[in-house]
């Protein structure tokens, strides 16, 4: 029934066609093409709820301007990286550059090298930009002659955690926020990935637009929930997918990328994640005094309060916990269907 798992990949694939953003990629492909005209891309920031498009709006730009003049490009994924000299190892490694012989590189001679590597006109994308070890490094990407593309879900989140001199030296010229999808921009989304992965008439028009409507705006959602239909009806034998498949599936999406975010956290966050899980409901002061209390009990070194509070939010932003309240009463809550 399936007959290309690739196109279902919502953090690696990007499709030939990007659906819904128009707005959003000419916003950001002005800021690119200043590197048309021999000058360094303007650097941006994309905003936005997970599953909003910002990631694959920003590659798919990066890819159209490489069509258009040489151009070199690095990813990084900063929660994924997690430390600042994979960080700088990995965009090193995307740019080509020189092997770095010393068994520990500090970070002076990883930014020498990405200096050397930088040849043409030259994107570094900062995924997850809030969850960098050291903000710090933010400045480093400044000082190369490299245009920055940042993607974070917040960006007041973001700039709270920047010192003065960081955000000065960042000078962000191009701002663009990014709303949640339409059901209609979502069938749309989904649409070529139903042509282009799976077999002919397995999914009809008004599944596929249930499916949409259930997705809460979130692409990634609507993605993952039309594979696991797919592989509903299959794994009972069926050629189709049908309304009853719909509900389970979206479930099982949920669940999926849940436990993928999950797999993604680190001690710190883990620590705080498994906090607010004791509790029914715990204001974020409180789990920091929690949280400090248990890195004592390890022996390791806690991160800073206002760390805290980002990390809180990231692990809200994909539904790994909940908030009620105002910013000034906010308390946290477990999702009760996450184990």
């Amino acid at each position: 029934m399936i007959i290309r798992e690739d196109v279902f990949d919502v953090d690696e694939f990007v499709p030939g066609d990007l659906r819904r953003r128009h707005r959003e990629l000419n916003e950001l492909s002005r800021a690119l093409s200043c590197a048309l005209d021999g000058y360094r891309p303007r650097n941006a920031l994309l905003t936005g709820a997970s599953g909003s498009g910002k990631t694959v709006t920003a590659r798919y730009a990066v890819d159209q301007l490489q069509q258009e003049i040489a151009t070199k490009s690095a990813y990084v994924d900063a929660w994924d990286a997690r430390t600042t000299t994979r960080t700088l190892q990995r965009v090193l490694d995307q740019l080509g550059g020189a092997t770095i012989t010393a068994r520990t590189p500090s970070r002076g001679d990883l930014l020498d090298a990405i200096r050397d590597a930088i040849s043409h006109p030259t994107v570094l994308i900062v995924d997850e930009v809030e969850m960098l070890s050291d903000l710090g490094l933010l400045r480093d990407f400044a000082s190369l002659d490299a245009g920055l593309v940042l993607i974070a879900n917040d960006e007041d989140r973001l700039m709270a955690n920047l010192d003065s001199h960081v955000s000065s030296r960042l000078a962000i010229n191009t701002r663009v926020a990014f709303d949640s999808y339409s059901v209609t921009d979502l069938v749309s989304i989904l649409e070529p990935r139903r042509r282009q992965g799976l077999v002919d008439g397995t999914v009809s028009d008004s599944v596929l637009e249930e499916i949409a409507d259930r997705a809460g705006g979130n692409a990634r959602h609507a993605i993952v929930s039309l594979r696991e239909a797919a592989l509903r009806a299959h794994q009972r034998g069926d050629e189709r997918v049908t309304m009853t498949d719909i509900g389970p599936a979206v479930g099982d999406a949920a669940d999926l990328i849940r436990q993928k975010a999950s797999d993604r956290l680190g001690t710190h966050e883990r620590l705080m994640l498994d906090i607010v899980r004791d509790h029914d409901s715990i204001a974020p002061r409180r789990v920091h005094e929690l949280y400090e209390a248990e890195c004592a009990n390890r022996g390791f070194d806690p991160v800073t309060r206002r760390t805290t509070t980002t990390y809180l939010g990231k692990l809200e932003d994909y539904n790994l916990v909940e908030s009620v309240g105002s910013t000034r009463n906010r308390k946290y809550q477990k999702i009760e269907s996450f184990s």
